[in-house]
């Protein structure tokens, strides 16, 4: 049954004000950018410019001896961008929105419209901008997106290794539990070196392999087709490839981190870092210290939540930046940003339906990766989980328990406070006392409707 919702019977309507006359709008393209000036502004207050940076030059130019101070686009491929950073750099306030969400009037469409539909959307103050990290930070990105570009592939190529082994009946993925590692790397070089004895091959697995060596032995008997020998000498060659080059990324994004002072960069105050303590995967793991970078740039230790793992920190030292919690005043927009909050359908006063949108989002993505860290541990965040699991089930907990850490991230960033386990464990305490204090009440109700019951069978004997 939908929900009742409070219907406002007098409300003051907003209106359609020119709010921001000086407001430009352009429609992107990849080879034609149509930019919109109000009409007063100039004869021709709809132009079309190509998109060669002599011609970007010329819109900016052009933008200023119209007397524009903001300007409104739309977020195409990534078109957008120069003429965003040009704009930014002219001391124009550039402000990129979502095309979904201004999306123009059923009809007749072309760039003119477009562009002036955006103008006016702007002058009226009717936009919401997408958010937007600071210089430093986007350079920051560039790397960090291009290093989970390069991890993917490794992960591709593992896979049609995996694949051409299965070909040649090579069950080395049932005997050894991540084949990338130590003893299936020397396994899988071997046999790229012309080695076929199964015991051989066996020998090179580490003492440590939980399978015994007659069964490793067994599981490398295979037929040794020539074709699948060579699209694994392939996929390995590429996959050590992607590997060296997400070693060159991590020195990259070390140099690019070492050459800023924090404080007057990032405006953060540094000072001692306690460390988590926290284990450091193996696998594609960061070779810096991404905990102390992150602490530099936040002012806080975010590696002290339980489930936030190093590369969770580099996603949102790149994603966010530090000066993030000054662009949402509160965290339930923080929240709302990263997709962790579900929109509501109202009509005729009556919630209809409450669903998160399928929305692509780096930082909402890892706060739900963190929650599958926290399904088993004695944490009060796992209390939460597993509370919020039993009742509503595994996608609602995933995202109640993402939006619950991203709301810490954003308070710990805000007040410059470390993470404090006991608040997050009365929260839970005090579910308890609730729960408890239900079934209190539960109990009573049953034992008074049982002592009905026998009474009414009394009487009746």
């Amino acid at each position: 049954m939908a929900k009742k919702r409070k219907i406002q019977q007098n409300t003051k309507s907003s209106g359609l004000e020119i709010t921001h006359p000086d407001t430009a709008g352009i429609d992107v393209g990849k080879d034609l950018m149509q930019v919109s000036v109000p009409a007063d502004r100039c004869l021709q207050s709809n132009r079309c410019f190509k998109t060669f940076t002599k011609d970007l030059l010329e819109i900016v130019q052009w933008l200023k001896d119209c007397n524009i101070k903001r300007v409104v686009m739309e977020s195409t491929g990534v078109y957008w961008i120069q003429i965003f950073l040009m704009l930014q750099e002219a001391g124009i306030e550039a402000l990129l929105v979502n095309a979904k969400e201004v999306k123009n009037m059923t009809g007749r469409k072309s760039d003119v419209c477009d562009a002036d539909w955006l103008r006016f959307l702007g002058s009226c103050n009717l936009i919401k901008p997408c958010y937007q990290v600071e210089a430093v930070s986007r350079r920051l990105r560039e790397f960090s997106r291009l290093r989970a570009n390069k991890v993917r592939d490794m992960a591709r190529e593992l896979n049609r290794m995996q694949k051409a082994m299965e070909q040649m009946n090579i069950k080395l993925g049932s005997v050894i539990s991540d084949i990338d590692g130590v003893s299936g790397m020397k396994i899988i070089q071997a046999i790229l070196d012309g080695e076929r004895n199964p015991d051989t091959l066996a020998s090179l697995a580490d003492k440590k392999c939980k399978k015994s060596r007659d069964e490793i032995a067994m599981a490398l008997e295979g037929t040794w087709d020539y074709e699948h020998v060579f699209c694994l000498r392939q996929s390995y060659e590429a996959y050590m490839f992607f590997k060296d080059q997400v070693i060159r990324c991590d020195a990259e994004i070390q140099t690019f981190l070492d050459s800023y002072n924090y404080e007057s960069s990032f405006g953060c105050k540094t000072g001692v870092l306690i460390r988590s303590g926290k284990h450091i995967c193996k696998k594609n793991k960061i070779d810096f210290d991404i905990e102390n970078y992150a602490y530099n740039m936040f002012g806080v230790n975010l590696m002290k939540i339980p489930g936030i793992s190093h590369g969770t920190l580099l996603t949102m030292m790149s994603e966010l930046g530090p000066g993030f919690v000054n662009k949402f005043p509160s965290a339930s927009k923080f929240c709302r940003w990263c997709n962790l909050t579900p929109i509501d359908k109202i009509t005729g006063g009556d919630l209809k339906s409450s669903n998160v949108p399928k929305r692509k989002n780096l930082v909402g993505q890892v706060f739900r990766q963190c929650t599958m860290a926290l399904q088993k541990k004695d944490v009060p965040l796992g209390h939460y989980y597993r509370r919020i699991k039993s009742r509503l089930g595994a996608a609602q907990a995933t995202v109640a328990t993402a939006h619950k850490i991203a709301e810490i991230v954003y308070f710990m960033v805000l007040r410059q406070e470390e993470y404090r386990e006991d608040v997050t464990a009365q929260n839970e305490k005090n579910a308890i006392v609730l729960k408890l204090a239900n079934m209190e009440k539960r109990r009573k109700y049953l034992e008074n409707k049982l002592a009905k019951i026998v009474g009414a069978t009394i009487s009746d004997g």
